[in-house]
């Protein structure tokens, strides 16, 4: 059974102010929270606690998606063979493109 919450009597608009103090008690230890993990975070030098950026892939891999490109592999096949992903396979063939026409 669910109880009412009769906000016309005294009692009831006490309740009622109680669950408001209570719920903006909530929302203040809510924001002190995200603002020590955001002080905590530019202390570190990031604004979410990741790294800034992505990291980047290493020299052999790219060499290996390089060579898989140049033998007429297609992007996504490429791109799962050696575990990257498609927007950096697609990102290097764009560079030997490039590479080609200078």
């Amino acid at each position: 059974m669910i109880a009412k919450l009769r906000t016309h009597s005294p009692a009831g608009r006490a309740m009622f102010q109680m669950l408001g103090v209570f719920a903006e008690f909530e929302r203040s230890i809510i924001q002190q929270r995200v603002r020590a993990g955001i002080a905590t975070a530019r202390s570190r030098g990031t604004k979410s606690g990741r790294p800034f950026g992505r990291p980047c892939i290493s020299s052999v891999r790219e060499d290996e998606i390089r060579k898989l490109l140049e033998q007429g592999m297609g992007i996504r096949g490429v791109a799962r063979l050696v575990g990257a992903g498609n927007g950096v396979v697609a990102k290097i063939r764009k560079q030997i493109q490039s590479d080609q026409l200078n």
